[in-house]
């Protein structure tokens, strides 16, 4: 009678650690360690940055995050051929105006950002003798914009085939474009104008799901074990 009934208890317990085991894992969401790569244009200009695709042994991608951020100076200077000092900026001032335009490209996505900057009048006295002299200076920090793709509807617009996303390489082209003038009352042989730096980063990160081991299965693994143990020791 007490073989039967371990042996009753040992099948059990080996049904239910099978039962447990097909089960699929428990999923975890995490989120890659965020890329960021940095671009620097002492004019406008572009260039291309690259990132490292999804890792598909971490998991199932599930969405693509974009952080951009940007900096901007703008300058108006003023060239003086004269020989001797001249007098700018009346009676109206000198100033400078430009608009940058920030575009990303790459697959899918198309990160966009637009500032206006205007430097201060500026009124007074320049060297003379072909010196280069800056009359006036605007800038902004932090400009910042962003967007997610996503396959499911976790962010953006969803649906998103992000297979483009894993593995290899991700280039994104950076341009930097700019539209600008200035203005203001110069004597003869005075000329005005402008010029601009922009800096900033671009940023990637992948929310993915990992799966993870359940601990409830492991356990009833080792039920079945100790059962078929049993079970081959009273036979």
């Amino acid at each position: 009678m007490r073989t039967g009934i371990i042996k009753i208890l040992a099948v059990a317990a080996m049904m239910i650690a099978g039962l447990f085991a097909s089960l699929p894992a428990a999923a975890g969401l995490l989120t890659t360690p965020a890329q960021i790569q940095a671009f620097s244009f002492a004019t406008p200009n572009n260039t291309t940055l690259s990132f490292n695709g999804f890792d598909s042994t971490l998991g199932t991608l599930n969405s693509v995050h974009f952080v951009w951020s940007l900096d901007q100076t703008l300058n108006n200077t003023v060239i003086n051929t004269n020989a001797g000092p001249s007098s700018v900026g009346n009676p109206v001032p000198l100033t400078a105006t430009a608009t940058t335009t920030f575009t990303g490209t790459g697959v899918a996505v198309l990160l966009t950002g637009t500032n206006t900057l205007t430097t201060a009048g500026f009124t007074g006295s320049v060297p003379g003798g072909m010196a280069v002299t800056t009359v006036g200076t605007a800038s902004v920090t932090g400009m910042t914009g962003g967007v997610c793709l996503s396959n499911d509807l976790s962010c953006g617009a969803g649906n998103t085939n992000l297979a483009a996303y894993i593995g290899g390489l991700n280039l994104f082209n950076i341009d930097i474009s700019g539209i600008g003038n200035q203005g203001g009352t110069v004597p003869a042989g005075v000329f005005s104008g402008n010029n601009s730096n922009a800096s900033g980063s671009l940023s990637i990160t992948y929310d993915y799901t990992a799966p993870v081991s359940a601990p409830a299965t492991s356990a009833l693994l080792l039920i079945g074990l100790v059962g078929m143990i049993g079970l081959r020791r009273k036979s």
